[in-house]
């Protein structure tokens, strides 16, 4: 992700509340693993894309 972030703690934060909501998402489309492999992309993806939105918000309040 581009820029500062938001410190190595809140990141990490965000990136474990991103990993369940990732493992919550893919479940709501029927996609389960039963792989390490796969946990881990579950939940890399759904930390990004919570890192992602909590940078847009956090674009949006510095305006």
């Amino acid at each position: 992700m581009r820029g500062g972030g938001f410190g190595w703690i809140l990141n990490l934060l965000l990136g474990i509340a991103g990993g369940v909501l990732g493992g919550w998402l893919f479940g709501l489309f029927g996609i389960y693993t039963d792989s390490l492999i796969g946990s881990l992309i579950t939940s890399t993806v759904g930390a990004i894309v919570v890192l992602w939105i909590a940078s847009l918000v956090n674009r949006s309040i510095n305006k």
